[in-house]
């Protein structure tokens, strides 16, 4: 999905957020805060192009934050909070799920990815909890793929998800391979693999692979050689959230094989998918 003009303040207001979060971590920096935002704004208005996707526009932004500041996780306490906040909601609403159903562990992967770092803990708190429904449900055509599935690729997408994505992950595990995939470096608020350690969570999972990077949804130039050979090799792609949505539909090799789960969370994305902002969907793109 290629960036519109609408996409430009927000990421603005991201990169904004993100040069905070660094300095809060860098108190000696916060006299150099005006001229770390102007350069950092400079670059922004300089990469943005209604050609480019937003998820790789923020990408290159981040590093140039990370370099700036020498902070390589400005994330680290909200991601947190969140997770500790997924942890225990997950599995307080688990029970309404049925285990052992496909289409109820799709609604619960869904339910985590409301998970939101401009909206405020408790908003998400609440998104969590509610019944959703798919306005976009391709399940049955998933079903069909899922027969002949021998290698799935799981893409995470924010660290607190983890806990919504271990069932269905676990239920796919029966009958196919299933390779989580997380970053390498942090990222926003993304499932790394530092992550999974520190939630214990890392045994729980089948198999899980690093992505060799610290991109904002899949970046090809950048992940490892054996993440590329997975990528090759795989039969079925589940991608979560908007970051894998912008940059996944761009690569037309991979399309009839990746089904995306998400909560369309800005206007540009929910236009490109045909549904209201804040709905929830499983389609193949």
């Amino acid at each position: 999905m290629r960036a519109q003009k609408k996409c430009y303040n927000c990421l603005k207001n991201l990169t904004n957020m993100t040069i905070q979060l660094a300095l809060d971590k860098k108190p000696q920096l916060i006299p150099q805060k005006t001229y770390i935002i102007k350069l950092i704004l400079d670059d922004l208005r300089k990469i943005f192009s209604t050609n480019h996707v937003p998820a790789l526009i923020f990408t290159n932004i981040n590093r140039k934050i990370k370099k700036l500041t020498r902070t390589s996780n400005p994330f680290a306490q909200r991601k947190a909070l969140e997770i500790a906040h997924a942890r225990t909601i997950s599995k307080k609403i688990f029970s309404s799920y049925h285990p052992h159903r496909l289409g109820e562990l799709l609604l619960f992967s869904a339910a985590g990815n409301s998970i939101d770092f401009f909206k405020e803990i408790h908003h998400s708190n609440r998104e969590m909890q509610r019944s959703i429904t798919l306005s976009i449900n391709e399940s049955k055509k998933f079903k069909s793929t899922l027969k002949n599935a021998k290698k799935i690729l799981f893409f995470a997408d924010n660290a607190g998800e983890v806990f919504f994505d271990l069932p269905l992950v676990q239920l796919l595990s029966k009958n196919s391979q299933v390779l989580y995939v997380v970053k390498s470096s942090p990222v926003q608020n993304d499932a790394t693999l530092t992550d999974l350690k520190r939630t214990c969570l890392i045994r729980k999972f089948p198999k899980t692979i690093p992505s060799g990077n610290d991109a904002v949804g899949i970046e090809l130039s950048t992940i490892s050689i054996k993440l590329k050979k997975e990528l090759a090799s795989c039969d079925l792609i589940i991608a979560k959230g908007m970051g894998y949505y912008e940059t996944f539909t761009e690569l037309p090799q991979f399309r009839k094989k990746t089904f995306h789960l998400l909560m369309a969370k800005c206007k540009p994305v929910a236009k490109s998918l045909g549904v209201k902002i804040n709905s929830y969907v499983f389609t193949r793109k």
